[in-house]
Protein backbone atom coordinates (compact mmCIF):
# COMPACT_ATOMS: atom_id res chain seq x y z
CA UNK A 1 0.00 0.00 0.00
CA UNK A 2 1.36 3.33 -0.96
CA UNK A 3 1.61 6.18 1.52
CA UNK A 4 -1.35 8.30 2.08
CA UNK A 5 -0.12 10.84 -0.37
CA UNK A 6 -2.47 12.38 -3.26
CA UNK A 7 -1.70 12.48 -6.88
CA UNK A 8 -0.46 15.63 -8.34
CA UNK A 9 -3.73 15.76 -10.11
CA UNK A 10 -5.99 15.88 -7.52
CA UNK A 11 -3.62 17.87 -5.37
CA UNK A 12 -3.60 20.91 -8.46
CA UNK A 13 -8.15 19.91 -8.66
CA UNK A 14 -8.22 20.64 -5.23
CA UNK A 15 -6.00 23.34 -5.23
CA UNK A 16 -7.20 25.03 -8.44
CA UNK A 17 -11.47 24.69 -6.40
CA UNK A 18 -12.04 28.21 -4.70
CA UNK A 19 -12.62 27.14 -0.99
CA UNK A 20 -15.39 29.32 -0.22
CA UNK A 21 -16.25 27.63 3.79
CA UNK A 22 -14.75 24.46 5.45
CA UNK A 23 -17.51 22.52 4.60
CA UNK A 24 -16.84 22.87 1.23
CA UNK A 25 -13.77 21.84 1.98
CA UNK A 26 -13.83 18.79 3.83
CA UNK A 27 -16.41 17.37 1.02
CA UNK A 28 -13.83 18.21 -1.87
CA UNK A 29 -11.36 15.85 0.42
CA UNK A 30 -13.51 13.31 1.49
CA UNK A 31 -14.40 13.07 -2.08
CA UNK A 32 -11.17 12.98 -3.32
CA UNK A 33 -9.63 10.31 -0.94
CA UNK A 34 -12.87 8.15 -1.24
CA UNK A 35 -12.44 8.07 -5.37
CA UNK A 36 -8.67 6.75 -4.77
CA UNK A 37 -9.53 4.06 -2.80
CA UNK A 38 -12.55 2.91 -4.60
CA UNK A 39 -10.41 1.10 -7.39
Amino acid sequence: MKPTTLPDSVIEKLSAMPFETSDSLAYSSFSAIRSLFAT
